[in-house]
């Protein structure tokens, strides 16, 4: 249960409220189509990924960067590095800017002029200062090792999609302009193209992108054993948990593209919300979108993260990893019976665990930095975009495309 509702989080995003405007540029059955195209697509790519896993046993516990290194050798993976990293980053992007799309409208109400004043109420209304607020907020989240070290974070992100879907569905058949087909049954556009079709197709491809955390719930069931074949009994709950969350948000999706469609046809916006009055429940569920983007940003950091120190790696004449087994190895030789040579034994022993604690430091190091620098040039590269729309359209028509279904089928071609 906890790896699928990590998957879910992983899944689900602020694309959640994007789907009835993608809706409206299609209609209503090209619209559920693409979404069950989607989701077949990704499970059928995540699919390819853990198979991959599988005939690269022995490794240890795979990841994107190591399983690309096997597939496709140094050079190789450094490109999927650097492609997986690129797109993790510009889902980061797109979460800081959901969060200037909707904290500024939820200040206005929470925050009325003449409570807080009106230098205060003019600072609540900057876009620019939510997205800093809240990226100092999330930081400690980011500098973690994994975000599993905190036991609210799974089940906040899951609450919070969870509120602000039901919102829209609920509050859908109480819209103030609702959909004429609604009540006329007539009219409905099911299958419609509007120009603007080419641009929501991202959207689509945003909505399923898991691939950048797949293999951190991989690990987490358990799946592989360092020199051992994979489990057939783990592969087999690897393979429920993506089916089940894929399922789960699909679902979801559609429920929330179709009530909010219905509501608003052709007048739906980017962000969902933007189409309901200034409820105490839309406001509520502007704070909860704000607040899934928030926690969402971590979830794109780590992968990031780890995508840049291997390819800073790659450019050293040995890897962390080669380093760290290499330590370990020189351990089991000095810790085996050896008489001849105490003295030796003794300083190769400190200059081993001399070594690794060095090397360790630098790591420690080298990953504060990273995570500074992505959230620093996330921030900057949020204030470039304006919309969401075009955060969404620039990630899941590049980034989105080449980690999701470009990566996986190379790296099974390979293996």
């Amino acid at each position: 249960l906890t790896s699928t509702i990590d998957l879910c989080n992983t899944i689900m995003g602020t694309g959640l409220m994007s789907i009835p405007y993608a809706f409206a540029t299609v209609g209503i059955g090209y619209g559920s189509f693409l979404i069950l195209c989607s989701a077949a697509a990704t499970w059928f790519s995540v699919r390819l990924l853990i198979s991959s896993a599988q005939l690269a046993y022995g490794t240890g516990e795979p990841s994107y960067g190591a399983l690309a290194r096997t597939a496709m050798g140094r050079q190789g993976a450094m490109w999927a590095d650097i492609a997986m990293s690129a797109c993790c980053y510009g889902f980061a992007v797109s979460y800081l800017v959901s969060i200037a799309d909707s904290m500024p409208k939820a200040a206005a109400i929470l925050f009325p002029e003449f409570i807080v004043g009106s230098w205060l109420y003019h600072l609540f209304q900057i876009p620019q200062f939510w997205m800093f607020a809240f990226l100092v907020l999330i930081a400690p989240l980011c500098y973690a090792k994994s975000v599993d070290e905190f036991w609210w974070f799974s089940s906040t992100c899951l609450g919070a999609a969870l509120y602000i879907a039901f919102a829209v569905i609920l509050l859908s058949y109480s819209a103030p302009h609702p959909h004429k087909g609604v009540d006329q049954h007539e009219d409905i556009p099911w299958f419609s193209v509007r120009i603007e079709a080419f641009q929501t197709i991202s959207i689509y491809i945003f909505a399923f992108t898991c691939h950048q955390n797949i293999f951190s719930v991989y690990n987490e069931v358990g799946a592989t054993y360092r020199g051992e074949s994979v489990a057939p009994e783990t592969v087999r709950h690897i393979r429920r948990v993506v089916d089940l969350s894929i399922i789960a948000v699909a679902i979801l999706y559609l429920a929330v593209g179709i009530c909010g469609f219905l509501a608003f046809g052709n007048s739906s916006m980017v962000l969902i919300l933007d189409n309901f009055p200034d409820t105490p429940f839309i406001t509520f569920a502007r704070l909860m979108y704000a607040l899934l983007a928030a926690l969402s940003v971590p979830i794109q950091v780590h992968p990031c993260r780890a995508c840049l120190d291997s390819v800073l790696t790659t450019f050293a004449y040995q890897s962390r990893y080669t380093r760290l087994l290499a330590y370990h190895t020189l351990a089991e030789t000095i810790t085996s019976p050896i008489t001849a040579a105490p003295y030796m034994t003794s300083n190769l022993f400190w200059y081993a665990h001399r070594s690794l604690h060095s090397a360790m430091q630098q790591e420690h190091s080298r990953s504060y930095i990273l995570t500074t620098s992505i959230l620093v040039f996330t921030y900057l590269m949020s204030l470039w975009f304006n919309t969401l729309e075009d955060v969404l359209s620039f990630v899941g028509g590049t980034g989105g495309v080449i980690m999701c279904f470009v990566m996986p089928a190379l790296f099974y071609w390979n293996l």
